[in-house]
């Protein structure tokens, strides 16, 4: 058999099975997303809030206190945002219809003297309005789907508390475990380990920040130019602000939109204004201070993992692909630097 021909069926075999490993892991993942992605989140927010917890073991609280104190902490936090943003919603529901439809009438006149243009609203307008009913019939499928739904969800939330209060509890074990497992020369595993939990605590500790100053911004804008559901949309604009371009996108064309239905086209055009400063010009002043050189990854790049971790696992995979392509990323730095300096001393005792 010829050498050209024994290499291209060895490289199709490889590639065979690359994408075989890869479609059973994708497979796996959606399989698993219900259970895993409140682990995985848990998860992130335990190594977060780790140092916390050993800031209050340095000053005598027992570590498994203290990690129930924090684990409180941190459910008390995600209870908050989602009430807040629960109870804008249902209190102001009627208005945000109004206003929107206000906004739907507004958008057909300023277009009437485009060509297609009342036909591009009014098909807009058709689709959003099929929307609701099916988001709704959606829900109370999954409503009524049976008992294995609720079953899995409230498994799904226990197992994730379970998490949070394991990895908060026993951090140092699981680290050296983790360690241990890691091949590579001495000291390569912690390192790459605590690399790792402080991409993610700088990635998530920066990105809290900017959410919150885009939140602040936006919602004072709001209430400056009249715009109902100024706390909702601040809410919305906090958390949208996890995933990075889309959300931004999503909730600043969520506070045009009611502008617009509410003020007309000037406050529309004001409120675009104050969504381009708060996400275009404070947050690319902010971002060096805040992230440092955390991401060393090309916005495309980032772009890029967003939309995949949005197919693979919704809105929590879009927030969690950046670290994650960021931690991946900065590893394969660390084993070519481990590499290079193993090579460059087998070649000093060679010589």
């Amino acid at each position: 058999m010829p050498g050209w021909l024994r290499r291209a069926g060895t490289t199709g075999w490889l590639l065979t099975g690359v994408i075989v490993a890869a479609a059973l892991v994708v497979f796996v993942l959606m399989v698993t997303r219900p259970l895993l992605l409140p682990v995985v989140v848990m998860a992130g927010a335990a190594t977060i809030a780790e140092p916390l917890v050993g800031w209050l073991a340095r000053r005598g609280v027992p570590r498994v206190l203290g990690a129930v104190v924090v684990s409180l902490l941190v459910l008390a936090v995600l209870a908050f945002v989602i009430v807040v943003f629960v109870i804008g919603v249902v209190d102001q529901w009627d208005k945000i219809v109004q206003v929107a439809t206000d906004a739907v009438d507004r958008a057909r006149d300023l277009l009437s003297g485009i060509p297609s243009g009342t036909e591009l609203v009014d098909n807009a307008d058709a689709a959003t309005s099929r929307l609701g009913p099916t988001l709704a019939v959606g829900v109370l499928s999954q409503i009524t789907a049976g008992v294995a739904g609720v079953a899995t969800a409230l498994v799904g939330v226990l197992v994730a508390v379970y998490v949070l209060l394991l990895v908060l509890a026993d951090a140092p074990r699981i680290h050296a475990r983790i360690v241990g497992w890691i091949p590579g020369p001495p000291g390569f595993g912690k390192e790459a380990t605590e690399r790792a939990a402080n991409t993610t605590r700088r990635y998530f500790v920066g990105l809290t920040w900017i959410a919150l100053m885009n939140a602040v911004v936006i919602s004072l804008g709001a209430l400056v130019l009249g715009v109902p559901f100024a706390v909702g949309i601040g809410v919305l604009c906090f958390v949208a602000a996890y995933i990075p371009y889309v959300g931004a996108f999503l909730s600043g064309a969520f506070a045009v939109l009611l502008a617009l239905g509410s003020g007309g086209t000037g406050t529309a055009l004001a409120m675009v204004g104050v969504v381009i400063l708060a996400n275009s010009v404070l947050e690319n002043l902010a971002r060096p201070l805040t992230f440092g050189a955390v991401l060393r990854l090309h916005p495309l790049v980032i772009l890029l993992v967003t939309l995949a971790g949005g197919v693979l696992g919704g809105a929590i995979g879009m927030m969690i692909a950046p670290p994650v392509a960021a931690i991946t990323s900065d590893l394969a730095r660390q084993i070519r630097q481990a590499r290079a300096d193993g090579d460059r001393a087998d070649s000093g005792r060679l010589s």
